[in-house]
Formats: C-alpha cells, sequence, structure tokens
C-alpha cells in the first residue's frame, strides 16, 4: 500500500460527501486506503458514509468521542501505507493530485512532502493566502524540516499540507497529543524538527474551508488559549537542547506562539491565569529570543514591546 488516508468524522454531515467524493474518485485501482474514523460523531454522518464502507479500500474504525488527536493516532494504527496523509472531513482535493503523488514517489523520497493549500469560504469563494503557498519556489526543493521553518511568510503547521513518511513517523514515536487544542502545531513542529529530508513541492495538494460555524471566532473556548501557553512552555524547554538552525527555527515557532496567544487574550479580553507556568515571565524570554526571526516589521514590535514589558500584553490592542 502506498498512501493511506485518514479521516477523523465528527458532526460533518454538511460537508462529509464532498470530501469523500474528492477522494474516492481518485483511487480507484490505486494502491490507497482510506481510514475512516468515527469519533463519536452526534449528527447523521455515519449516514452519509455507509455507501463508502463496503467499497474494498476503506478502513473503518468505530470510537466514543476522544477528540481529533485521538482519532488521528488510531487511523495512525492501522495504516499500511508507506506514506499517511491526514485530511479533514470538511475538506477537499483537487482532482488528479493521488495520482500525481503517486507517480511522485517512483522517483522521490521523504520523510515529509509538502504542498500548498488552497482556502475557500462557505460559498466557494478562492481566499487567497500568501502563508499557506511557498514563496518564491518554481517546482519543488529539497531541505530541512528546520529550513523550511525559517522561510518569510510561509505557515508549516497545517498538517494536511504535509504527507509523512509512515516509517519516519514510526521510528521517531511520533504522534498527535492528546486532549489539547493545536495539535497541528504541536505536531507539526515535532516532526520537522526531527528531519532533514522535507520536498516542498509547488503545487496544491488541499482545499481546505473556512467554516463560519467551526472557526475559532464562533466556537472561542478559552482552553485554546491555555493550551497555546502550555504548548509554548513545552517548546521553550525543548529549545534549550538545540543548537544553530534547529533552535532558531524553534525560537520562532514559539514567537509566532507566543503572538497568537496575545492576539487571543486581546480579542476577548482574557485574564491569563496560570498557576504552573511564570507567564510573564515567559513572556519575556520568548519575545527576546523570537525578535530577530520574525519577518513581519509589526509583530517585531509587539515582541520587543513584551521583552521590556511582558505584562503588557494585556493592552497591546491599545496600540496595534
Amino acid at each position: 500500500m502506498d498512501l493511506s488516508i485518514i479521516i477523523p468524522i465528527y458532526n460533518v454531515e454538511r460537508y462529509l460527501k464532498k470530501c469523500l467524493d474528492s477522494i474516492y474518485c481518485q483511487i480507484l485501482n490505486l494502491p490507497v486506503e482510506v481510514i475512516l474514523v468515527n469519533d463519536g460523531t452526534k449528527d447523521n454522518s455515519i449516514e452519509v458514509i455507509k455507501p463508502y464502507l463496503n467499497l474494498p479500500q476503506t478502513i473503518f474504525i468505530d470510537q466514543h468521542n476522544q477528540g481529533l488527536s485521538v482519532a488521528r493516532n488510531n487511523g495512525l494504527k492501522v495504516s499500511s501505507g508507506k506514506y499517511v496523509w491526514f485530511v479533514d472531513s470538511d475538506d477537499w482535493i483537487p482532482d488528479g493530485f493521488v495520482a500525481s503523488f503517486l507517480q511522485l514517489i517512483k522517483d522521490e523520497e521523504a520523510d515529509i512532502f509538502s504542498y500548498n493549500i488552497e482556502n475557500f469560504s462557505e460559498d466557494g469563494v478562492h481566499v487567497d493566502d500568501v502563508y499557506f503557498r511557498f514563496p518564491n519556489l518554481k517546482e519543488m526543493k529539497r531541505c530541512t524540516g528546520a529550513e523550511s521553518m525559517l522561510i518569510p511568510r510561509y505557515n508549516t503547521t497545517p498538517i494536511q499540507r504535509h504527507i509523512f513518511n509512515s516509517a519516519f513517523l514510526e521510528s521517531n514515536n511520533l504522534c498527535f497529543q492528546a486532549n489539547i487544542y493545536h495539535e497541528d502545531i504541536e505536531f507539526a513542529t515535532r516532526a520537522l524538527l526531527k528531519t532533514n529530508n522535507v520536498l516542498m513541492i509547488n503545487r496544491y495538494n488541499y482545499c481546505y474551508l473556512l467554516r463560519n460555524s467551526g472557526s475559532i471566532t464562533s466556537s472561542f473556548n478559552i482552553k485554546r488559549v491555555y493550551d497555546l501557553v502550555e504548548i509554548m512552555d513545552k517548546f521553550y524547554k525543548w529549545s534549550s537542547s538545540l543548537s544553530g538552525i534547529s533552535k532558531q527555527a524553534l525560537q520562532k515557532r514559539q514567537a509566532l506562539t507566543l503572538l497568537k496567544v496575545i492576539n487571543l487574550v486581546t480579542l476577548y479580553n482574557v485574564e491569563l491565569k496560570t498557576p504552573n507556568i511564570n507567564f510573564p515571565l515567559l513572556c519575556r524570554l520568548i519575545a527576546k529570543e523570537g525578535i530577530m526571526c520574525i519577518d513581519n516589521p509589526k509583530s517585531s514590535l509587539k515582541l520587543i514591546i513584551l521583552a521590556l514589558f511582558p505584562n503588557s500584553y494585556k493592552y497591546l490592542k491599545f496600540l496595534f
């Protein structure tokens, strides 16, 4: 089996058929398996997937609701593909992509293949985002994971843009951390910093739906902020064991995670209470290290202010 596509399913009846049709129409008689993981969905998603369950390329896992990370991990455990791809059930893949990928891996091998992502609104309108496509890349580029993380204006954390070598994941004990939001940030960062073999390909492999009903602004949960702080603290402790370009790449990711925390805190006027983490001190340390790693002048200015006055994070919305 060349490719395993893992799709967690939870309350996506409205979008699921489009996702599945975009995949199954491409994989007939190809060495591809689709692993559908029902994560205790409460809507009619199971009715939607019934026609696909008897297809020979389908593997079905039924579990009580344990969250996206556990669903992906359980799919990974039963996968048999040389490569594995995590696809979300409200998105879809472009026509012809699977065949092009299977052709590519006949000639190329990598721990991680990284592609561009196209964003679409619920009305079907293409939403351009420079952080989801490679800047100044003609066709393909091989690099280390750390080097890819340091590319200006390039977001490495959406897990869907990466297709992973299964042996690489297994040998590095890579799986998703359970019971947290922003699991993609945590997973992608660890994976990229463990490889010297990333093949970046300047083509689109994924169509990402910007859902109104599922966006962070419509489903805000304070746990989202605390989980980011936990990830940020974890990265900072890890960075002490790194050096050179890997340390610089992680410092950039720490700084971007800090800025994400600050944006959420100011947007929702959140009062942070982190008894096990000295957030102002962590804020100062990460901001100080990250200033030179960020290519956006406005973000760099925020980091300078945070490095000098870490408690000012509560008031940055009045300055920007």
